[in-house]
């Protein structure tokens, strides 16, 4: 092979490279449409306040356990009180299961303790 036949192949196979680049790039960017941020409408923030309370976004209870942990930051214990809460709302702690029954069973209680207090008056 003499050295036109090399650059001759040289050439052929950096074009191909080149097209087969621009080939791959351009069918990725096929189904794309731009994204235009809209402001969410009422009824979107009214559905966003809804799963909020509900708890009914994937996630909710890690994020409303990192949000619980925003007021009281302090330098050393932040990092503690986050962990905990996060690891509450995952339930990985040991003896998680009991402590969530006892919490539930201190809000039951609660709630008979202001039942009774209402009955009363």
């Amino acid at each position: 092979m003499n050295t036109t036949q090399k650059r001759c192949q040289t050439a052929f196979a950096t074009t191909l490279a080149i097209l087969t680049g621009l080939t791959l790039v351009m069918v990725g960017c096929k189904d794309k449409k731009p994204t235009i941020i809209q402001e969410p409408t009422v009824t979107e923030k009214i559905e966003n306040k809804v799963n909020d309370a509900l708890d009914r976004r994937p996630g909710e209870k890690v994020l409303d356990a990192i949000e619980a942990g925003k007021p009281a930051l302090t330098p050393q214990s932040t990092g503690d009180k986050i962990e905990n809460k996060i690891n509450d709302a995952l339930d990985r702690r040991p003896g998680e299961k009991i402590l969530d029954a006892a919490e539930e069973a201190a809000k039951q209680a609660k709630e008979v303790k202001t039942a009774v207090q209402e009955a009363a008056k």
